[in-house]
């Protein structure tokens, strides 16, 4: 506060002292520099103070947001892989027992980040149909038959 203070002394100093000047110029060319002189000096007055000003902390705020949209973005494309995965699970379930006439129990669908990474299909007649695709992009079909469950 002190600072403003002083600040706005130094402005009303200078400006009174160009007042008094600008009382005594003549009103030829060098008048109007005088006048152009005394305005820059009032300008420079004005503002001389915002140059002691520490502006670090604003460097300190934009990495504190830059951090904090970096997280912000983050969270959202990972949202986005979940829901696109869920998306594709479900429409591939449903896809598939539109398409099928096996009589299906159930049906396991696995994704990562949009890719299907394996589909199990449960049949009523105990046996289980995985479909898995290798490292080249190859899918292939698994048949294996399910254990016997004594609790049944």
């Amino acid at each position: 506060m002190e600072a403003i203070k002083s600040w706005i002394s130094g402005i009303c100093t200078v400006s009174l002292m160009i007042s008094v000047i600008k009382s005594f110029l003549p009103k030829n060319t060098a008048g109007n520099t005088m006048n152009i002189i005394c305005s820059l000096l009032i300008v420079v007055v004005i503002i001389a103070p915002i140059k002691k000003i520490d502006f670090n902390f604003l460097e300190f705020e934009i990495s504190e947001s830059e951090r904090a949209l970096s997280d912000k973005v983050e969270d959202v494309v990972y949202e986005t892989e979940k829901l696109t995965d869920i998306i594709i699970e479900k429409e591939l379930c449903e896809y598939i027992c539109n398409k099928t006439d096996l009589d299906l129990k159930d049906i396991e669908i696995t994704c990562d980040k949009g890719e299907i990474i394996e589909v199990v299909l449960y049949c009523q007649n105990e046996y289980v149909i995985k479909i898995l695709e290798n490292e080249y992009g190859v899918r292939r079909g698994m048949i294996t038959v399910v254990e016997e469950n004594d609790d049944a």
